[in-house]
């Protein structure tokens, strides 16, 4: 049995950072082997997810062959223009002056 890959030793055979590593358990998108609650990879099982994503110009899409795009129509109105905030209810009152009230001075 081959030693399985921990995420550092996979980052460093794949030449990517640890943390696109671990966004890619996170999103499940890496063939992982569990091993208890840490994440392992297999050397032939990365491998064979690596021959899956290859592009393969045999295998492009062909563009145009269903004939010129037509162009999009503009996107619908809306229906209610958007309003303008109402203005507070009842009269506006000044504030107060800061601070603690003198008493006049006779």
């Amino acid at each position: 049995m081959k030693p399985l890959m921990n995420k550092e030793q996979l980052a460093a055979a794949l030449g990517v950072e640890v943390t696109w590593v671990r966004d890619a358990i996170t999103a499940r998108t890496l063939p992982i082997t569990w091993v208890g609650r840490h994440a392992r990879f297999d050397e032939d099982d990365i491998a064979a997810w690596l021959e899956s994503k290859k592009e393969r110009p045999d295998a492009a899409p062909v563009l145009g062959i269903f004939g010129p795009k037509k162009p999009s129509s503009p996107p619908p109105r809306p229906t209610n223009p958007p309003r303008a905030p109402k203005p507070p209810a009842g009269p506006i009152k000044p504030k107060p002056p800061a601070g603690p009230r003198r008493a006049a001075a006779a």
